[in-house]
């Protein structure tokens, strides 16, 4: 508050001061205008034109104390409670979003204060759209750099691209080995169709943004249907000039200059850590897959069998596996070598990964051995599937050089609810024993435990 009374403490100086000059000096000015010297040189006429300097000084202090220092008291006010609030609100600060609203003061006069409020103002919302934006590209940082799995981190961007820039809806799109795919949405009611637009594509194979203006007559043929959508940004998402996918983003009112550079912003970065997620999910399908087979290897593969277990055994549900083993497939890497024995096993296990159901699991137990895991599958699903592999692997020809290689597989299997067992690896030597069986009974068959 000092600066507001130190100006006004100088104004009443100075204006006093000026007018008790004005005063001293009057007197002396006056014989122009006809008044004897006698009467303009009294100590009566001196005290007279001192004492009206001493009011004009009274009157300008007056005004600078109620016109002039309010004003200035509440645009110092307002700066120190802005300082307060960006200390206290820093870009870390995630859940803090700055907000001058309260602290504006009146531009309510076109004078030098007036003017004054008006730039102090145009500087606040300055510093809080810049302090809203580092804290929007400390969060995107923070999101994108904790995240490594391709299905949180895109569901996770979309999220704050959707409340950092207004929009009411939008989807990532990202490329699949040549085609889109939807890896995240919101508020989209067919995303199958967003994906194969022209508009999309083009965008995808331009590499450039686009943004489509809706007049408020037209509808987008019933795809983005839980809003009527005034404009839809399309962004590229690239790294190192790739393209990776595509950022849609649908907004019932048009997007305003600060949520377009925002969504650029955010599009821009969002191509790293997309390529990385993918490197990522490129990593763990190697690490969880048998290099030869191309099917779950045991470690990844048990891991899976673990995890159906214990949903079954909540749920009260069912849960069958199947143990596999080709017959005399020694006799096969002895006779033709190591290279044919190879090419039997991708065969085999080509041919039992194509007979299994949907969201079943197949993964290479051992050398020649293989283990099936099938939720909700009692005991006649689980000899049905079993005999479906078996005819399967029974039809494969290996050729080599002018002979025919052909190979049989023998299987047990057990189905959890008829035995009742409380850990997998029950499970396991129980369709282990039957596997046996099957082999000790003659091969080529497959042997259910009931």
């Amino acid at each position: 508050m000092g600066i507001a009374q130190r100006l006004s403490h100088d104004l009443v100086v100075r204006m006093m001061g000026l007018g008790l000059l004005v005063g001293a000096i009057f007197p002396f000015l006056v014989f122009e205008l006809g008044i004897p010297r006698k009467t303009a040189l009294t100590p009566a006429f001196f005290g007279a034109c001192l004492g009206v300097g001493a009011v004009v000084g009274a009157f300008c202090y007056f005004l600078a104390k109620h016109a002039a220092a309010p004003k200035l008291k509440a645009l110092v006010a307002s700066a120190l409670r802005i300082e307060l609030d960006f200390k206290q609100g820093g870009p870390e600060n995630e859940n803090r979003a700055c907000s001058v609203e309260d602290k504006l003061v009146p531009e309510d006069s076109n004078d030098i204060i007036g003017k004054t409020a008006h730039a102090f103002n145009h500087l606040a919302t300055t510093l809080c759209d810049s302090l809203n934006a580092q804290r929007s590209a400390h969060m995107f940082i923070r999101i994108m750099s904790t995240n490594l799995e391709l299905e949180d981190l895109a569901n996770n961007a979309l999220d704050l691209f959707i409340d950092q820039t207004g929009a009411s809806g939008g989807i990532i799109i990202r490329d699949e080995g040549g085609t889109l795919g939807i890896v995240a949405c919101r508020g989209i009611k067919n995303p199958a169709e967003v994906v194969s637009s022209d508009h999309v594509l083009r965008v995808f194979n331009r590499r450039k943004s686009e943004a489509l203006r809706v007049p408020a007559d037209i509808h987008l043929d019933g795809i983005l249907a839980e809003f009527r959508p005034a404009e839809t940004l399309c962004f590229p998402v690239l790294y190192e000039g790739v393209a990776l996918g595509v950022i849609v983003l649908a907004s019932s009112d048009n997007f305003g200059p600060k949520q377009r550079a925002l969504a650029e912003f955010f599009s821009h970065g969002f191509g790293l850590p997309l390529n990385n997620a993918f490197a990522h999910e490129r990593l763990e399908k190697l690490a969880a897959l048998d290099p030869l087979t191309g099917v779950y290897n045991r470690g990844f593969g048990l891991g899976r069998l673990h995890e159906e277990f214990e949903r079954a055994v909540r749920a009260s549900s069912h849960l069958g596996v199947l143990m596999m083993d080709i017959d005399f497939f020694k006799a096969v890497n002895d006779t033709y070598g190591h290279l044919v024995g190879d090419r039997v096993l991708k065969a085999v296990a080509s041919s039992a990964r194509s007979a299994l159901r949907q969201g079943d699991v197949l993964l290479r137990y051992g050398g020649e051995e293989f283990l099936a895991v099938l939720p909700a599958a009692p005991s006649d699903d689980l000899a049905q599937v079993g005999e479906r592999i078996r005819r399967a692997v029974a039809d494969i020809a290996v050729p080599e050089a002018h002979q025919i290689v052909r190979v049989t597989l023998s299987l047990g299997g057990v189905a959890l609810q008829d035995q009742g067992v409380e850990r997998e690896a029950s499970l396991l030597e129980l369709a282990d024993a039957a596997l046996y069986q099957a082999k000790q009974t003659g091969r080529d068959k497959v042997q259910i435990v009931r």
